[in-house]
């Protein structure tokens, strides 16, 4: 276990991971399949300049998108919208849970994805996260999540890094966002 944040990498590392994660996908559904082969895409697409494989790799799964995109009777195009809302998810989820949002009112860009528009995070006085432009349906809502903070960011092994997380106590962390 290391912090992805800590990560280097080969071809061969990156290949066997998109596999593997592939696979894990599949096994709970083709739908999660197609979006995490999207995102292996978003992640990994710098690596075909560089590699025959990466880009045979990529090349074999537009094909398997393509087969997926047929049996759930959608375009291409609707299927990344789908990715890119996910991909707002989880880049805001990262700022959230290590504590990105800046003070002071400052904006912080979460990314560019839904329908191409570019997306920020600002505190408000009262710490209530501001997100614009504003995509969710109700005008405010509240988030949460159970965190264990560890201490060390890398583990000699996977039974280390169970027996830290074991042992670290869960902590309720929430936040409120609301539309400007």
């Amino acid at each position: 276990p290391l912090d992805f944040t800590e990560e280097t990498y080969t071809v061969e590392d990156v290949l066997k991971r998109m596999r593997r994660v592939l696979i894990s996908a599949e096994h709970k559904s083709s739908w999660v399949k197609l979006l995490i082969s999207f995102h292996n895409e978003f992640i990994y697409d710098h690596m075909k300049d560089h590699s025959k494989k990466i880009t045979a790799f990529f090349k074999a799964e537009e094909q398997e998108r393509a087969r997926l995109l047929k049996h759930y009777k959608i375009t291409e195009h609707k299927a990344r919208s789908y990715y890119e809302f996910l991909r707002f998810c989880d880049r805001l989820s990262l700022i959230l849970c290590t504590d990105e949002t800046p003070e002071s009112n400052r904006q912080l860009e979460i990314n560019t994805s839904i329908n191409g528009d570019i997306y920020f995070i600002k505190k408000a006085e009262d710490n209530t996260l501001i997100i614009s432009p504003w995509i969710f349906e109700k005008d405010e809502f509240e988030l949460s999540v159970e965190e264990r903070i560890l201490k060390e960011t890398q583990f000699k092994s996977s039974k280390d890094f169970e027996t830290a997380l074991t042992n670290t106590v869960p902590q309720s962390k929430r936040w409120k966002l609301a539309k400007e």
